[in-house]
């Protein structure tokens, strides 16, 4: 949380690019650091350490939403939901076959490739364009589309950017600037994006999304919890049942799968697009886990926990991508982070999963809260196919309103 509050606005003030290389990089270093550890507190404050930078990959989707069209959005950022579910997977079928065998240390250090990996693949990326017009920085923003033209083998499609009135001038504040000026210029420009957050303008729809944060952040955490000490039988103990998670991996997969031919179709109405993929999710896994205590066959009971797994995990994806559509270009990164650290309710139903009842009466109120969750999720406008310029103009209306008012559940525009 600490790291997500830091790297957030700053991903906004310096660029997305630069905290994530920079957060990708600790990440390997510490990891491998972890991995050749002499002490029990040594592990536990390199781990701490890595968990800290983690908190600068919040801006990958912010980049990646910067990248796209408005028609390709959610279809390209939803591959990112289902390669998360992979790498989950990947790391369980690691964990399996390494820390029986070759112990925790070579298991650590693996687990710091995929990264490594990932880093090499940044340095392929460009800063986002969209950012650097905001920032002013016309001539870097040119230079990251003509980057971006030359490595995909296509023509520029224009030599001359327009310069929206409204886009700042926070490139002509760090021009010629010493090197500790330039870092009081990026920590204000930090606070004052934590301060937009809370401004007036934003403050309704940044609570609105807090709430659904919390509710489908809580569903999760409760599921994943109820899936591994309640279905694992395991009880609460340090025992691990591979297999069982392997599973419960795939159904996030799938999960996330399923929504991709909804999730950028508004023409279906309130069926599709974000609207649809956050809402019909979260009511049949509300649905699966009130269905979980009255049928005692355990295979039927077991099913049932896969399909709110994977639906669970897919809504939760699909708030992830519209987050970084409810919020402008200036407090994009700052607004996907906070709502991660603000959705303080999401504890509630985690510590439910812990409650001494039985496994019915604790997928009953799993249930529950998935239900409620879809209600903030009513107030946030629907994303699907938006211009991200838009929101970056003046007079962009950035409060809350009756979404259900705004998208016609005939499919008729």
């Amino acid at each position: 949380a600490v790291g997500t509050m830091i790297m957030g606005p700053l991903a906004d003030a310096v660029g997305r690019w630069r905290v994530l290389f920079v957060s990708s990089l600790m990440i390997v270093v510490f990891g491998l650091i972890s991995a050749v550890g002499q002490s029990y507190e040594w592990l536990y404050y390199t781990r701490m350490i890595v968990g800290f930078w983690e908190g600068g990959s919040a801006p990958a989707l912010d980049l990646l939403a910067e990248f796209m069209l408005p028609k390709d959005r959610g279809l390209v950022m939803n591959a990112a939901n289902v390669a998360f579910g992979l790498g989950a997977l990947f790391v369980i079928a690691l964990a399996q076959f390494t820390i029986p065998y070759y112990g925790w240390r070579v298991y650590l250090a693996l687990c710091a490739l995929p990264m490594l990996i990932a880093l090499v693949a940044m340095c392929l990326l460009v800063e986002s364009p969209r950012w650097l017009v905001q920032m002013g920085n016309e001539e870097g923003a040119m230079r990251a589309l003509r980057t971006i033209a030359k490595r995909n083998d296509v023509a520029m499609p224009c030599e001359k950017l327009i310069i929206p009135p409204y886009a700042g001038i926070e490139q002509e504040e760090v021009k010629n600037k010493a090197p500790l000026a330039r870092y009081y210029i990026y920590m204000m420009r930090s606070w004052r994006s934590i301060k937009g957050i809370f401004s007036q303008k934003l403050l309704k729809r940044s609570v609105m999304i807090w709430i659904l944060f919390s509710g489908l952040y809580g569903a999760y955490g409760g599921i994943v919890i109820f899936d591994s000490d309640v279905i694992g039988s395991t009880g609460y103990t340090c025992s691990f049942d591979y297999e069982l998670q392997e599973w419960l991996a795939f159904a996030e997969i799938i999960g996330s799968a399923l929504v991709w031919p909804i999730i950028d179709n508004r023409r279906i109405g309130i069926w599709g697009g974000r609207f649809g993929a956050q809402f019909w999710p979260m009511m049949v896994a509300g649905l699966s886990l009130m269905y979980y205590k009255w049928d005692e066959n355990p295979n039927m009971r077991f099913a049932m926990a896969m399909v709110s797994r994977g639906l669970i995990s897919s809504a939760v994806s699909v708030c992830g991508i519209a987050i970084t559509e409810w919020y402008p270009t200036k407090y994009r990164a700052t607004g996907t982070a906070l709502s991660g650290v603000f959705c303080i309710g999401s504890y509630i139903p985690i510590y439910w999963a812990y409650f001494p009842y039985s496994a019915g009466i604790i997928a009953e109120g799993l249930g529950v809260v998935c239900f409620l969750s879809c209600i903030p999720l009513c107030f946030l406008p629907e994303t699907a196919g938006v211009d991200l310029s838009k929101l970056d103009e003046p007079g962009a209306d950035l409060g809350v309103q009756c979404n259900t008012r705004n998208v016609d559940c005939c499919g008729d525009d």
